[in-house]
């Protein structure tokens, strides 16, 4: 397979595509697939590297997992992923390669379609197996671990988002964009070649892999081993096991950040406790002994002490699952009942834990001309529009950021809707608003006026919000139990949208964004920052009966320490947290160049005039603009996600987000 691979690679660069696409079909795995071969459905998961779409091929459902080439690196990584996942399609409890496509444009795989994720079904629909269960997954596990070890890979991201699960609850490990054959380590680089990004976010040189389930040798940038796999893989039986994130009770975020959380950890912090002072995540003080002492021994310090998989899986086969937790039970019992009873009723819950969804590094280009209003005095902008987005160091897991571009909003070739939402305490509300805001605005427009109609759709996308997560909690208390379910979150986010309606913009805020015009080469604040360090905002919030502390660096609200006074969410804070925006009225004229629009983490760094000097230095595309303009302060932003928007009218305008620092 490498060496058909590596041909066509060099047909491929002759530019001899015809043939390099004959010669991969006559492979074991089909590796020309043309865009007739295949029926693209629905988009099904994002991520840095990919994006994952459901489909049909020669009439069996599959997962057609696309890749985002941007660089000969991404291509070479690419086909390694290809190149293993061959090696390993007859693997148990390992999902299987299909097809590939390995000739431009559109480099894709063609994997079985498996609906079910043992992250989701765990964090989100609050699944809670019996030990029996547990043990029998373990074993699958095991088993698909100790046979890709056996073919020579190395995964280095197992976790359980990287688990797919069937209709019959069988496990399938997936995601081999970082893996990487045993021989190809370099024991005097730490973790070996850095092929790839993972999903989970971890990436720190050639250190890579999803922080919570890195073993202390990798955190410490030596060579991986199979043993690094095995500790993950045991975190994840132990997440499995307790339906606990990993380390959730001990992480605490940016202190600087909208939630002030218990002291705790941060998230370089926790990397030094788990490599050298033995953090380890919470067990089940009711785990069957042998089950514990397993994982005890995986999670020993030193990787020589720790089993490999094929002996992890020996002790599973040996156990006995006589000892099944009653509460579990109980809770596979109600559970097993609410699906009887409607599985339609079934509303994924709410949870702090990372989310893949939308974290993913994206770029996308608008054009289109704006016809000016009647009353225009001739000037007629031009709209083009580039978004480029990241979640940064801390990972696609963990981005809780949100955007909409819509172009022709209610079928008006003048009126053009961008926004940004800043998700903090979960992404839930940013991911809701981003669903809802260009509907909900379209029906408001066609009853009001554009500044009341903005400030409706604010006020009605938190509202709706707010009900559906009501709606969701109770749903989960009702599956789990008052006691399973655990704390009530409560989500929220910042939301800045912008209007253009013919040769008028209209900026609404909400919370702590802001946006900046370029006039005249000079920068001119379109929006107002409303934190609690703002005193009227902060006298009327008080007013509202919420209470204000100096806490960390600023004014605070409430026991969660929000730092925004008007915010989508966070209902635990309404009313005096409120959702209504403040709305801007401008007539762009030929004076006006762009407007920048970002999150609080970037004008930490930059002031109004560093941000509109740094767009007006880059060249006038939208897409490497915005690329620039991150590059250019991702140094700044070190630990922080980022996502750019650059939304060009006249030339143009620039979004920079980054959520982190709120």
């Amino acid at each position: 397979m490498e060496q058909i691979v590596k041909e066509m690679g060099d047909l491929v660069n002759e530019g001899n595509f015809q043939n390099a696409a004959a010669l991969g079909n006559k492979a074991e795995v089909p590796l020309g697939l043309s865009n007739g071969d295949l029926v693209r459905h629905i988009e099904i998961s994002r991520g840095t590297q990919s994006v994952v779409y459901r489909g049909q091929y020669e009439n069996q459902r599959v997962a057609i997992k696309t890749a985002k080439i941007g660089k000969a690196a991404d291509l070479d990584n690419f086909k390694l992923e290809v190149v293993v996942m061959s090696k390993l399609r007859h693997v148990p409890s390992v999902v299987s390669l299909v097809a590939a496509r390995l000739v431009p444009p559109g480099y894709l795989l063609v994997m079985p379609y498996i609906p079910g994720n043992l992250y989701t079904r765990i964090h989100h629909d609050g699944w809670r197996p019996g030990w029996s269960l547990v043990l029998q997954l373990s074993k699958h596990l095991a088993e698909g671990l100790a046979a890709i070890h056996a073919a020579g890979i190395l995964h280095r991201d197992i976790k359980p988002a990287n688990v797919l699960l069937d209709e019959h609850d069988l496990p399938y490990i997936c995601d081999f964009g970082i893996a990487i054959p045993i021989n190809e380590l370099n024991t005097d680089d730490a973790g070996g070649s850095a092929k790839g990004r993972p999903t989970g976010g971890f990436h720190k040189r050639n250190m890579v892999g999803t922080l919570e389930y890195m073993s202390p040798e990798t955190l410490q940038k030596q060579a991986p081993s199979d043993k690094s796999d095995v500790w993950a893989l045991a975190v994840t039986l132990n997440e499995l096991a307790t339906g606990i994130f990993p380390y959730s009770d001990c992480t605490q975020e940016n202190p600087a950040a909208h939630t002030v959380l218990e002291m705790g950890y941060g998230r370089q912090q926790l990397a030094a406790a788990i490599a050298t002072d033995g953090l380890l995540p919470l067990t089940r003080k009711d785990m069957p002994p042998a089950f514990a002492a397993l994982l005890k021994a995986c999670w020993s310090l030193q990787p020589s002490h720790r089993p490999s998989a094929q002996q992890m899986l020996q002790s599973l086969q040996d156990m006995q699952a006589d000892v099944i937790d009653p509460v579990y039970q109980e809770a596979v019992a109600t559970q097993d009942s609410c699906e009887q009873e409607s599985s339609a009723s079934q509303v994924p819950c709410s949870t702090d834990a990372p989310q893949t969804s939308d974290g993913h590094t994206a770029a996308h280009t608008i054009n289109s001309q704006v016809v000016p209003a009647q009353h225009d005095d001739g000037y007629r902008p031009q709209l083009t529009a580039g978004v480029f987005a990241t979640a940064g160091l801390r990972g696609d897991d963990r981005m809780e950021d949100r955007h909409v571009i819509r172009e022709h909003l209610e079928g008006q070739a003048g009126c053009h809707l961008l926004a940004v939402f800043d998700g903090h305490r979960g992404p839930q509300a940013a991911q809701h608003a981003a669903d809802h805001i260009s509907q909900v605005l379209q029906d408001q427009l066609a009853t009001s006026p554009p500044a009341q109609a903005l400030t409706n759709t604010f006020v009605s996308v938190d509202e709706s919000f707010r009900q559906q997560q009501e709606h969701e909690w109770r749903e989960r208390v009702r599956r789990m139990g008052g006691g399973a379910a655990g704390k009530q979150a409560w989500p929220g986010c910042t939301a800045l949208a912008v209007l253009l309606h013919h040769n008028i913009m209209l900026v609404a805020n909400a919370g702590d964004c802001r946006a900046v015009l370029c006039r005249k080469h000079k920068a001119m604040a379109l929006s107002r920052d409303q934190t609690a360090d703002v005193a009227d905002e902060r006298h009327r919030v008080e007013a509202a009966g919420a209470s204000v502390q100096w806490r960390v660096d600023s004014w605070r609200i409430g026991d969660a320490g929000i730092q925004v006074t008007r915010s989508i969410g966070d209902a635990d804070l309404k009313p005096a947290l409120t959702a209504q925006p403040e709305v801007a009225q401008h007539q762009l004229t030929a004076e006006d160049d762009f407007v920048v629009v970002a999150s609080d983490g970037l004008w930490d760094k930059l002031s109004n005039e560093e941000a509109v000097g740094l767009v007006r230095d880059t060249v006038k595309q939208p897409t490497m603009a915005a690329q620039r303009f991150f590059l250019n302060v991702a140094t700044l932003l070190a630990a922080h996600q980022a996502l750019l928007l650059r939304i060009p009218f006249r030339p143009y305008i620039c979004h920079c987000h980054h959520p982190g620092l709120c």
